[in-house]
């Protein structure tokens, strides 16, 4: 299997090692291992997942403590998040060149991108790099990331995703996700997505894309919504900060020509 010879190339190692001198010794708990460990849905305590885990893979009659969650700790330090984004990307290419036929919709890729906010750990490391959330008065502040995924509707497959500091916008997440798409997407976004820059993006790269939007969002909207037509095509214009932000990200800051009909 690609995934496990991967997991074993040196040079992805060295990628995705945290430090020069990280997992260099011989050790039961080397970096493939941690790696197969984490991939595994723990439900329970840390020593008690090490200790079956160890039992499986050294086909032993009784479980043992053959790694202390100390040693699991020191050893989880030194590897990198970026070597499950790239298995990630790995097992979704491998996914879309197998023997399968993908389900579509008018034949595209159905996808969609969104994003949450959800609690993190109150670890010092963690508050410093994603922020906290103050809440109300009465309440404690706690860690708080910006979670999004790119996700393949109908098949079910999550292409792309990552967790983000707290005040990330949706739309820089989405910019993200987009490097995975391509020309057969159809992508979907909820109504906190709209921005002239990334309409701009999204034409340049030739995505084809269905937005909602709030119906107080524009004049534009204001006046279709009035008209009570099915659809219609409408022109955008920038203005100063949408003109400002797609000069930043090397975009067209032409008016966009796209069509609205209601929900």
């Amino acid at each position: 299997m690609r995934i496990n010879n991967t997991i074993n190339n040196a040079s992805f190692k060295k990628k995705h090692s945290l430090s020069k001198t990280a997992f260099t010794r011989k050790r039961t708990l080397d970096f493939p291992t941690l790696i197969l460990y984490l991939l595994n849905l723990r439900k329970h305590s840390n020593q008690t997942e090490l200790d079956q885990f160890f039992k499986t893979i050294l086909d032993t009659k009784e479980a043992s403590q053959v790694i202390t969650k100390s040693a699991f700790f020191q050893a989880r330090k030194q590897l990198s998040f970026t070597a499950f984004q790239a298995l990630n990307e790995q097992l979704v290419e491998q996914v879309y060149q197998g023997d399968w036929k993908p389900k579509k919709w008018n034949g595209f890729r159905l996808c969609a991108i969104d994003g949450t906010s959800i609690r993190l750990p109150n670890e010092p490391d963690i508050i410093e790099h994603f922020g906290v959330h103050n809440g109300r008065e009465d309440q404690q502040a706690c860690a708080m990331g910006m979670a999004s995924v790119f996700y393949d509707v109908l098949n079910k497959i999550v292409i792309d995703s990552g967790v983000h500091p707290r005040l990330t916008s949706e739309r820089e997440c989405a910019e993200d996700h987009l490097q995975f798409s391509n020309d057969s997407d159809l992508v979907l976004f909820d109504r906190g997505y709209v921005a002239f820059w990334l309409y701009a993006y999204l034409l340049k790269h030739n995505i084809s894309f269905c937005m909602r939007a709030k119906t107080n969002q524009s004049l534009l909207i204001k006046d279709f919504v009035k008209s009570g037509k099915k659809e219609a095509i409408v022109t955008f214009e920038p203005n100063k900060p949408s003109i400002k932000t797609c000069k930043e990200k090397g975009l067209s800051s032409k008016p966009n020509y796209t069509k609205i009909s209601p929900c």
